[in-house]
């Protein structure tokens, strides 16, 4: 029969792994725990070399208890850092998102008061258009007409504060049309640049004019103007 065992140190080690695994979800104050923890599985070894042939029942379960406060301490700090890490790289992201964001906001209304401020009407006016006298003139006011289309577009989009997919299906298919129009001119003409219009000024200049009143006319009925 098996002597009792020594329970001094056996005590000590279930008093030592018990604090450890109390305390051993704690965040922060689970470093004391673990230190507790190792305390108590040092003193559980001890015991069991102390009570090699004799009982050991409190020098197992301290010994237990010892490493199960370690383990805990162990699996549960690194949950807490996967978790701070987390947190940190969602505020991180939330930030840079902000960022982007003001970012892109201040470029937009950069671009929109740009916008406004760069469209001039007067660029295609009736004197600039009656200002033709050859074939590269007309080509030259028929891309302004383009870009003038264009630029009325974007005015009128930024000067009501509208965004652009709202309408961008009827400006592409206008667009399309009007650069169609323009390409066809320049393949009639293109050859005929430095040759002057000889007469043909006046029903040049009026279809232009009358080109770019459709098309401005067009982006007018777009937004309901």
């Amino acid at each position: 029969m098996k002597k009792e065992e020594r329970k001094v140190l056996p005590i000590l080690a279930l008093v030592f792994g018990g604090i450890g695994l109390a305390l051993s979800w704690v965040p922060f104050i689970n470093n004391l725990a673990f230190l507790f923890a190792v305390v108590g599985l040092i003193l559980g070894i001890v015991a069991f070399i102390v009570n090699l042939k004799k009982k050991k029942v409190l020098t197992i379960i301290g010994t237990i208890i010892s490493l199960a406060g370690i383990v805990i301490v162990l699996v549960s700090q690194s949950a807490y850092s996967d978790a701070v890490d987390k947190a940190s790289k969602e505020i991180s992201t939330t930030a840079s998102s902000e960022k982007i964001k003001k970012s892109s906001d201040s470029k937009t209304e950069s671009k929109s008061t740009s916008s406004l401020k760069n469209y001039d009407p007067n660029l295609v006016s009736d004197e600039k258009i009656q200002s033709m006298k050859t074939y590269g003139d007309y080509l030259d006011i028929y891309k302004l007409v383009v870009d003038d289309y264009i630029g009325y577009y974007n005015y009128k989009l930024e000067q009501l504060n509208l965004t652009n997919s709202d309408y961008q299906e009827e400006f592409k298919k206008a667009k399309a049309e009007l650069d169609q129009e323009y390409k066809d001119a320049k393949e009639e003409y293109g050859s005929m640049k430095n040759m002057p219009l000889s007469g043909s000024e006046e029903f040049l200049a009026q279809a232009l004019i009358q080109i770019r009143n459709t098309y401005r006319q067009t982006v007018d009925t777009m937004f309901g103007s």
